[in-house]
C-alpha cells in the first residue's frame, strides 16, 4: 500500500511458495515483484493514476499466477513468466492513456487474458509451450501492435475496435 507522490516498490521472492501484493494509487508509480522457486507464485499490482509502470517476473518449477491492474496515465506494463510443470497465467488490464504491454510466458500451460480500454494502445504477446491460449481486447483509440507468437496447441481470440 502507497497513496501518492513518488511511488515505487519491488519485491523479490524465492521459496517454495511466494506471494506478493502491491497496490500504489498516484504519481510516480512504479513496481516490480520478482518471484522463483518450486512451488506456487502469486503476484498482483494494482496502480491507479500518474506515470504507472510495472514489471513482474516468475520462474520455477509450479503454476504461476499474477494480475495487473493499471487505471490511468502512463501505463506500461512488461511481463516475463516460465512455469516448467505448472500453469502459467496473467490477467492484465489497463483501463487509459499511454497503455503498452509486453508478455512473454514459456511453460506447460500457458495462458493470458490482456485488456486495455483506452488511449495510445499497443501490445506484444509471445507464448512458448504446451497449451497456450490469449484472449486480448484493446476497445478505444489507436490499438495496433498485433506482435503476437504463439507456439504450442495455441489459441487466440482477438478484438480490437480502435477509433483514434
Amino acid at each position: 500500500d502507497q497513496i501518492g507522490n513518488q511511488n515505487d516498490a519491488r519485491v523479490s521472492q524465492r521459496s517454495a511458495s511466494a506471494a506478493a501484493s502491491i497496490v500504489q494509487s498516484g504519481d510516480r508509480n512504479i513496481a516490480s515483484v520478482s518471484q522463483s522457486g518450486r512451488g506456487r507464485a502469486e503476484a498482483e499490482v494494482r496502480q491507479t493514476g500518474d506515470d504507472n509502470r510495472a514489471r513482474i517476473e516468475q520462474w520455477g518449477a509450479g503454476d504461476a499466477n499474477a494480475t495487473l491492474t493499471q487505471f490511468g496515465d502512463g501505463n506500461r506494463f512488461s511481463f516475463n513468466q516460465g512455469a516448467q510443470g505448472g500453469f502459467s497465467s496473467v490477467v492484465a488490464r489497463q483501463i487509459g492513456d499511454g497503455n503498452p504491454i509486453m508478455l512473454y510466458q514459456n511453460g506447460t500451460d500457458n495462458r493470458a487474458q490482456l485488456s486495455q480500454n483506452g488511449d495510445n494502445n499497443a501490445m506484444t504477446a509471445v507464448q512458448f509451450g504446451g497449451g497456450n491460449r490469449l484472449i486480448w481486447t484493446q476497445d478505444g483509440n489507436n490499438n495496433a501492435n498485433l506482435g503476437i507468437q504463439q507456439l504450442g496447441a495455441s489459441n487466440l481470440v482477438i478484438t480490437q475496435s480502435g477509433g483514434g
